[in-house]
């Protein structure tokens, strides 16, 4: 693990671009300790507590970490986004809540910190795409469709001409390299 801290450390030091994606404003707390653990499916649910962030605590930690990256690396870009993918464990009005809650925070961290930006990911998938044919089965990932379409708008958004053209190149070569012709016998 430490290893890994190491790594991601010289990592934050060295990019030029960090893309952060929220999905959900939710937390679980070990109940006998109150400490904020990651998900564990192996525990039961009673050893803990869900909580909903408030933007404040959200913005709270994240400004310290922009402010500590960005000390350590001046040139560092960081891009947020919020996660297309529903959280419906809860309920949709549920959801809805956790999203606003992340798309606020964001708002705020945007505008109180140089070199923070937002790519609309979120608002892409349901007002651009706002129909269930772009969403995988269980209608709450975005299928492949709408993963392409919103590629093609971060790439619109955020790529120079000769990128988007060089990604169109690969695009071609990669359907040519699975396509596979018809041997009739």
């Amino acid at each position: 693990m430490n290893a890994s801290i190491r790594a991601t450390s010289d990592f934050l030091q060295q990019a030029d671009l960090l893309i952060i994606t929220f999905g959900t404003a939710t937390i679980y707390r070990l109940s006998a300790s109150g400490e904020v653990v990651s998900n564990c499916h192996k525990l039961p649910a009673k050893e803990f507590q869900e909580e909903r962030l408030t933007i404040s605590q959200i913005t709270a930690l994240w400004n310290e970490l922009i402010t500590n990256w960005q000390s350590e690396n001046p040139r560092l870009k960081i891009l947020f986004t919020v996660s297309p993918i529903r959280h419906w464990k809860n309920g949709a009005h549920a959801d809805q809540l956790n999203k606003a809650v992340l798309l606020l925070a964001v708002n705020e961290l945007i505008h109180s910190n140089v070199s923070c930006y937002y790519f609309p990911a979120y608002e892409i998938q349901l007002d651009d795409l706002r129909d269930y044919r772009f969403y995988a089965d269980d209608l709450i990932h975005p299928n492949t469709q709408a993963i392409n379409y919103i590629w093609e708008k971060f790439g619109e958004a955020y790529f120079e001409k000769k990128t988007i053209e060089l990604c169109r190149e690969l695009e071609k070569k990669q359907r040519a390299e699975k396509h596979r012709p018809l041997i009739k016998s």
